[in-house]
């Protein structure tokens, strides 16, 4: 039966074999540039399958999805697209790509981003005038379309790359069968009292010297675009400090401003502003939160046009076309009522779940009461009544000094409600105080002898 070699056509060898050196180039460092060569063509081809792999599971998953929107979108108009939109701004799935890139965008970052292009592709159709269903059905099929060639243009590349990879052979292709092995141990012969020593040989260990080492790991993860892995900083720098100061409506200031400090359309500024606008929001300050609102939905709008769009949108605001003006005021009217609500139910759930300390008596016949010292313990101390004979005066003197001393350690406004001896206003200054805080504050009280149970 004839033998058939034909598969070792397919290996895939970086040895001296097939190496013609220049006659000038020293044979070693031909095999070593023949090495690397074949070990980052490798590579490199391995990350990129990995990446259309990625790119196509992605596709799979947001294809179905934008078709929903284009169904509900050519039935219902634009009512249902703008309603999607909100529903991704106001309720966002955190479903998203399984990798570990940091800042990884969710399905809905990604197809709210999509959406607010589709939106803005509309209005600029429509030039001021009423936007037209139609209009948005027909920028959705085009992205869909878009898609669709670019999943063929994925599938071919990948096929073309794992073809190539299959004409190779390499280590990794190779697995090992049902090898098995036994080691027969040796007694040593009763004339030799120690086993002779066993000389091992050194290993010559040879790194392979790449022209990429960061192209060397095993995964590399084609969503993480961002160059930075620290946690998001929501604190307003000076340019968005300053640009928040801008007046509601005053669109030439604000245009102005961005062209002359471009720095604050960026996603971590508009996140920073609207982080503001809650805390203005809790603190009561309505009027900068509502600025804060506005200028955050400028950004949004900037940033989701793009830089050959800001000067179109700015020219629409500045000449007070009425349908962009209104459609503004209805974004900035709905972000800053959903703003205003959440505070309120936040501050509202703080409240309720925030735990307190309070004094209450077990008994309900039972009355708490308060000893209070007037002051240190007099120079001359008299201690009557019964049992006083059996009472040593200085214990009696470092226990009263002890107590002063504890009382003065208190709060003014503790100290104050502890005057009045009346159980609601110290339990009022105990509940606005942490848990940790205000426990203390009772074993102290028990410490010096200030509670008394009547």
């Amino acid at each position: 039966m004839p033998l058939n070699y034909s598969k070792w056509d397919r290996l895939e060898l970086s040895d001296d074999s097939d190496i013609e050196e220049h006659p000038n180039v020293d044979k070693k460092s031909m095999i070593r540039w023949k090495q690397r060569d074949i070990h980052e063509k490798r590579q490199a081809r391995k990350l990129k399958i990995a990446k259309l792999q990625t790119e196509l599971a992605l596709n799979a998953v947001l294809r179905p999805r934008i078709q929903a929107i284009l169904v509900g979108t050519s039935e219902k108009g634009v009512d249902h697209f703008r309603a999607v939109q909100r529903r991704m701004q106001e309720q966002p799935s955190p479903e998203k790509p399984p990798t570990d890139a940091p800042n990884q965008p969710t399905y809905d970052q990604m197809l709210g981003q999509l959406l607010g292009d589709v939106f803005l592709e509309a209005a600029y159709i429509a030039d001021g005038a009423v936007i037209e269903d139609d209009a948005l059905v027909s920028r959705l099929s085009w992205h869909l379309e878009l898609l669709d060639r670019r999943d063929v243009e994925a599938k071919k590349e990948m096929e073309e790359e794992e073809q190539e990879q299959k004409k190779r052979i390499t280590s990794e292709d190779i697995h090992e069968g049902w090898d098995s092995s036994s080691v027969v141990k040796v007694k040593p012969s009763p004339l030799e009292d120690k086993p002779k020593p066993v000389k091992k040989e050194a290993k010559k260990v040879e790194n392979i010297e790449v022209l990429n080492p960061g192209a060397s790991s095993s995964t590399v993860d084609p969503a993480s675009s961002d160059d930075t892995d620290d946690e998001t900083d929501l604190t307003l720098s000076a340019a968005a400090r300053a640009f928040v100061q801008i007046p509601i409506g005053d669109f030439e200031k604000s245009y102005a401003f961005i062209q002359k400090d471009s720095s604050v359309l960026t996603e971590q500024t508009h996140d920073a502003i609207l982080g503001e606008a809650f805390d203005a929001e809790r603190r009561g300050d309505k009027a900068l939160a509502k600025r804060c609102v506005h200028q955050s939905l400028l950004v949004n709008y900037c940033r989701q046009l793009g830089r050959n769009g800001v000067g179109l949108f700015f020219q629409k605001m500045i000449s007070r076309n009425p349908q962009s003006i209104k459609m503004f005021n209805e974004d900035l009217k709905s972000t800053y009522a959903r703003i205003e609500t959440r505070t309120q139910q936040l501050m509202a759930e703080e409240s309720q779940d925030r735990e307190q300390i309070q004094l209450v008596a077990e008994d309900p016949n039972m009355q708490i009461g308060f000893n209070i010292p007037d002051g240190p313990p007099p120079a001359e101390l008299k201690v009557e009544g019964e049992g006083a004979e059996t009472l040593d005066i200085e214990e009696v003197r470092a226990f009263l000094q002890h107590k002063w001393e504890i009382f003065t350690s208190f709060s003014s406004n503790l100290q104050t409600a502890l005057k009045t001896e009346k159980l609601d206003e110290v339990n009022k200054v105990l509940g606005v105080m942490k848990v940790s805080e205000a426990e203390k504050i009772v074993e102290l009280m028990q410490e010096g002898g200030m509670l008394s149970f009547r």
